[in-house]
């Protein structure tokens, strides 16, 4: 997409031969090119979900969820969900 954008903005390639160089839809072309993309961008290259605790409340969730293994509670999958659902709470 960085090749794509920066051969475009020096006119090197037309706006319509863009998307058929480099297999690009053109309207993701145009989404990009244009800076109004959601979540990723030329910087930022997001790929798979957005997280949905900021990664503060993650490092807090690790260090609960260790502090309860050290006590020999066992932690399953369900008991961990359910504990990152109330610190989400908690913290909204």
């Amino acid at each position: 997409m960085k090749t794509a954008l920066s051969l475009y903005r020096a006119q090197h390639i037309g706006l319509d031969e863009i998307p058929r160089q480099f297999s690009i839809p053109k309207a993701t072309f145009l989404r990009h090119l244009k800076g109004t993309n959601k979540h990723s961008n030329e910087d930022n290259q997001g790929s798979g979900r957005r997280p949905v605790l900021p990664p503060v409340l993650g490092k807090e969730l690790v260090e609960q969820a260790l502090q309860l293994e050290k006590m020999l509670f066992g932690i399953t999958k369900g008991s961990l969900q359910k504990l990152a659902f109330q610190l989400a709470e908690k913290t909204n």
